[in-house]
């Protein structure tokens, strides 16, 4: 389902606040966090924040595992991430996760 839609910057930006919540409440069901993490950069975050999501993920896939620094890390983005949005958007994105 969503595993054909291409993480691209442009189309994560454009599409429907709704279907970008479903997208990241289907990765979850999936444990896909280190993609929704990148989802939620290239939606909500700055140019860092989404070259630092890309590299989590790019470490993830070649450790093939999650290791306790990157997941330090990985947190560390979503939280600076989040903290640029209103505490409703917040919400919402954290009740799917």
């Amino acid at each position: 389902m969503y595993e054909d839609i291409p993480m691209k910057e442009s189309r994560i930006k454009n599409m429907s606040i709704f279907d970008l919540y479903d997208w990241i409440e289907y990765n979850t069901d999936q444990n896909y966090h280190t993609e929704n993490i990148v989802i939620i950069a290239m939606r909500f975050g700055d140019d860092e924040d989404i070259e630092n999501a890309k590299y989590v993920m790019k470490r993830h896939n070649q450790e093939t595992h999650m290791t306790q620094d990157l997941k330090k890390f990985r947190d560390y983005i979503f939280e600076k991430v989040m903290s640029k949005l209103d505490y409703k958007a917040r919400g919402y994105i954290k009740k799917r996760l």
